[in-house]
């Protein structure tokens, strides 16, 4: 695991970038919002003159002054296995591919300890707790009643 960086900052300089961080969160969350707004009309004029380039891929070519606008859409092909695929191999003789795997219902484990039938010394010896933090940060008004 990386060694965390030591930052020696005082509280001022700590609630500085604490705005800063929200401001620009802020920021990207905008720039986010228009380039969504953005995409709308490329993507149509996509779908009117794409051209196909070898490899399946989609791409739009738009000369601009000096420079070219490249809209592209870059084909992404992934294989999955289909349902019937452990019938398939087991009727041509391919049956070490496959193995079984025992899984823990959780769904029938939390049904059966709602139910009273698993009782909470199990539960405990099944699961372990993990904790996590999510960070975040956020600008409040400062209280008009006096700390005591």
């Amino acid at each position: 695991m990386p060694k965390k960086k030591s930052v020696n900052l005082n509280s001022e300089q700590v609630a500085l970038c604490g705005f800063s961080y929200v401001n620009k969160k802020e920021q990207v969350s905008q720039l986010n919002k228009e380039i969504k707004e953005l995409r709308v009309p490329l993507e149509q004029y996509m779908d009117a003159n794409e051209k196909e380039i070898s490899g399946g891929s989609k791409v739009c070519v738009l000369p601009y002054a000096d420079k070219e606008v490249v809209l592209k859409r870059t084909l992404r092909s992934s294989a999955e296995l289909l349902p019937n695929a452990t019938d398939i191999l087991r009727d041509n003789g391919l049956s070490d591919c496959l193995e079984s795997v025992v899984i823990v219902r959780e769904d029938r484990l939390q049904a059966m300890y709602e139910a009273g039938k698993v009782p909470d010394e199990i539960m405990k010896k099944v699961y372990a707790s993990k904790d996590s933090y999510a960070f975040s940060v956020s600008l409040q008004r400062k209280s008009s009643i006096p700390e005591v």
